[in-house]
């Protein structure tokens, strides 16, 4: 029991340091800066269970796989649910009704209609500096590089694995 409360505790300080952090530090305030802050914090705390257990052999190894599984369901929730509120149509539909004295007009809700082509052209771009896309012009499909096709092989491979459902069969 003090194992999930020890891990526990750590995932609430390092949600509480990325709530107070990211008023500061604008890098935590983009999509690279937040997986960094959680990836670092992954590797570091995994490092840290493991000497725990290894060296100073306070835990049993079954410590390792909590650490493990809680802290990567906990970044991955919130990376997600970032991601999810970042450029969100419907949060911006909501925005720009509550910004309105008497409620907004069709047309100017027709203005968010741009959102989804623009955060699709943001996506691609980081794709592409990632070197997961070729680069193409616009309009055009866009294209997988060789470690692109790797990457997407990989993850149908999980799909098929974990008996999931192929979007693109």
């Amino acid at each position: 029991m003090g194992d999930l409360i020890i891990t526990m505790g750590y995932l609430l300080v390092h949600f509480a340091m990325c709530l107070v952090l990211a008023r500061s530090f604008t890098v935590l305030r983009t999509e690279r800066g937040i997986f960094l802050f959680h990836a670092v914090s992954f590797v570091l705390t995994t490092l840290g269970a493991t000497c725990a257990i290894w060296i100073f052999a306070v835990f049993p190894w079954s410590f390792l796989a909590l650490v493990i599984g809680l802290h990567g369901i906990y970044s991955l929730s919130f990376l997600e649910l970032w991601s999810l509120t970042q450029g969100s149509y419907s949060l911006s539909l909501v925005a720009r009704v509550g910004a309105e004295e008497d409620g907004a007009t069709l047309p100017q809700l027709l203005v968010l209609s741009s959102l989804g082509e623009t955060k699709q052209a943001t996506r691609e771009s980081h794709l592409v500096k990632l070197g997961l896309l070729v680069p193409v012009a616009p309009g055009e499909a866009p294209q997988l590089t060789f470690f692109g096709a790797i990457c997407a092989r990989t993850f149908r491979a999980v799909l098929l694995l974990s008996n999931g459902r192929m979007l693109n069969p």
